[in-house]
């Protein structure tokens, strides 16, 4: 499901009360019953049938099905995934916090640690332990998630995408994507579906 923040956030909720979406989760994926799957399934197709209506209150009956689905969700997560979840003021914790604020404009480790006012080696030991992976590739999933989504769902040229996640040059920006990814930034847009 694809929405922006935008649409969201303009029914004066915040996104932030997701924990699913701020992925402090080690394990973020969901193995739902039939029952639960059931009822997001429902919502789906609800929102589904509203983006299809010429409804003057389509819009808000889409924000209010969306905002259904998120809360059953946060609800299955929280049931699923209490033993796993990181304390929110754990340094990984504030370091993926840190990354959604910043991984347009900043990519290196180094200056994040500073921000958190950590070493890099801290910082690469708490993230190993508590997520399994080091800190540049933190920011690295970031970017390519990113990345991937302007490529499929935009029409912003490469240059257009690579600038705006703070690469300077769009080779380097595809040499990184097809590095991330295995595919080229051309053939992802073109057959992105399939590797999804």
């Amino acid at each position: 499901m694809l929405f922006s923040r935008d649409f969201y956030s303009s029914n004066q909720q915040k996104l932030q009360q997701f924990p699913f979406l701020n992925n402090n989760s080690k394990e973020p994926i969901l193995n739902l019953g039939k029952v639960k799957f059931g009822i997001l399934i429902n919502l789906v197709g609800s929102i589904q049938t509203e983006q299809n209506s010429e409804d003057t209150l389509a819009n808000d009956l889409t924000q209010a099905y969306l905002n259904t689905f998120l809360i059953h969700c946060k609800r299955y997560f929280k049931d699923e995934k209490k033993q796993h979840l990181l304390s929110n003021d754990s340094l990984s914790f504030r370091f993926k916090q840190l990354i959604e604020e910043q991984y347009l404009e900043i990519h290196n480790v180094s200056e994040y640690a500073a921000m958190l006012n950590s070493s890099e080696k801290q910082l690469s030991s708490a993230t190993k332990k508590e997520l399994g992976v080091s800190p540049k590739e933190l920011i690295y999933n970031r970017i390519i998630l990113e990345a991937k989504r302007l490529v499929l769902y935009t029409n912003y040229s490469f240059q257009e995408i690579a600038f705006f996640l703070s690469y300077s040059d769009a080779s380097h920006f595809a040499k990184f994507f097809k590095r991330k990814t295995g595919f080229s930034p051309g053939n992802f847009r073109e057959d992105g579906k399939k590797y999804l």
